[in-house]
């Protein structure tokens, strides 16, 4: 704020060395005045107050001259006018503050300047309330920074958690290089040369849960499948589907591998699998008399996931067909493949696997097959975790 004091004119002053370095309110407007140094007679405090006391002749001899003193001098009346205020007066009435000085409205004993800044040499303390305010608002802010970095990283926190716990469900539904894939919005359908589907189905589950409780039924099927899906890991096979009481995998779906390593881990899986549901059989004591029965055939497949509501990725080809009636047309505790599978395990694994002797069967679509049982399996328990091994 620029203190503008209205002073009888430099020659009247009864003390010139008070305003020493006085000069004419023009802009731009730098100095000070302090008002309690002075004896003010007017305080204008808006546009209009100063243009009053401008412009009527009256109001401002009443106001800035008042009444001689007893030597005939005029009384000193000073007004405090904000700096904007002067110009913006000035402005209105065409004239700058120095052209105001001369206005023959003004009587000739004043006129308009500024006084410099007294402080005897004393700077202004900031009260002590004011620091108080100020560490307040640091603390507040301080703490409002801290609460909103926690409610952040806590919700950056949970989205990469159900990001994650969504990506681990999504794998467990489809196999993960497929869940990648899908995730990048590919379309995953491909052509595979060799591979081996596995299909498996429990004789004598249907006829055993006609009169059993659902709680009961499923409970055991969870517990069969759970057995199934480890040993599936352990041979490095692919889980495909379950469709009831059916269970469905294939070897070398993910990763190439020679045809006679397909059918070794298909084989492997399979008969483990019959083992594992006898282990299984034995712990319940007779409660019920489920047996596997598997069928498996190596060739081309078609694979991918189609649809857009509960993913899956599936199999289609004449070699899925053909294990599928491998496998409706093999007998309790045993597996059969194609007489040309044997074949190629005898070669390759001599001395490894017993067959039964080539049998041609009816396939539906193909007319008559021939194929054979797996008898036994003389692979040691070592041998296989090296046969096995990745």
């Amino acid at each position: 704020m620029l203190d503008v004091v209205v002073e009888p004119s430099m020659d009247r002053l009864t003390n010139p060395d008070e305003f020493e370095g006085a000069c004419y309110a023009e802009p731009p407007f730098t100095e000070s005045f302090q008002l309690e140094q002075y004896d003010c007679g007017i305080i204008c405090e808006d546009a209009p107050s100063v243009i009053l006391l401008l412009t009527v002749p009256e109001v401002t001899k009443i106001a800035l001259r008042g009444s001689v003193d007893s030597e005939g001098e005029v009384p000193v009346k000073r007004v405090l006018l904000p700096d904007a205020l002067v110009q913006q007066s000035c402005n209105v009435l065409a004239l700058s503050v120095s052209e105001a000085n001369q206005c023959p409205i003004l009587t000739q004993n004043t006129m308009i300047c500024t006084a410099p800044h007294q402080n005897n040499g004393q700077s202004e303390e900031i009260p002590s309330w004011v620091w108080g305010v100020i560490g307040i608002g640091a603390l507040l802010m301080l703490l409002l920074l801290a609460v909103s970095v926690y409610y952040i990283r806590k919700s950056v926190r949970s989205s990469l958690q159900l990001r994650r716990m969504n990506y681990e469900l999504l794998c467990k539904a489809i196999p993960e290089p497929i869940a990648v894939r899908l995730q990048r919005g590919e379309v995953v359908r491909e052509s595979i040369q060799s591979v081996v589907p596995v299909f498996g189905d429990i004789e004598g589950y249907t006829a055993w849960s006609q009169d059993r409780s659902s709680e009961e039924v499923i409970g055991v099927l969870d517990d069969i499948f759970r057995r199934f899906d480890a040993v599936c890991d352990e041979c490095g096979l692919l889980k495909v589907k379950t469709v009831g009481d059916c269970y469905m995998c294939v070897a070398g779906c993910l990763e190439y591998e020679k045809p006679h390593m397909n059918l070794l881990r298909a084989t492997i899986f399979s008969w483990k699998c019959i083992e594992a549901l006898g282990e299984y059989r034995a712990e319940k004591k007779g409660v019920f008399d489920l047996h596997m029965r598997f069928g498996l055939c190596e060739g081309p497949v078609s694979a991918g996931v189609i649809g857009s509501n509960r993913l899956q990725y599936d199999l289609w080809s004449d070699t899925v067909n053909t294990a599928a009636r491998m496998e409706s047309s093999s007998v309790r505790d045993h597996l059969r493949m194609t007489d040309k599978d044997a074949r190629v395990l005898i070669r390759a694994f001599p001395g490894s696997f017993v067959f039964s002797k080539p049998e041609r069967i009816s396939v539906k679509g193909k007319g008559k097959v021939s194929s054979c049982l797996l008898l036994d399996m003389r692979v040691p328990v070592e041998r296989q975790g090296q046969l096995l091994r990745p």
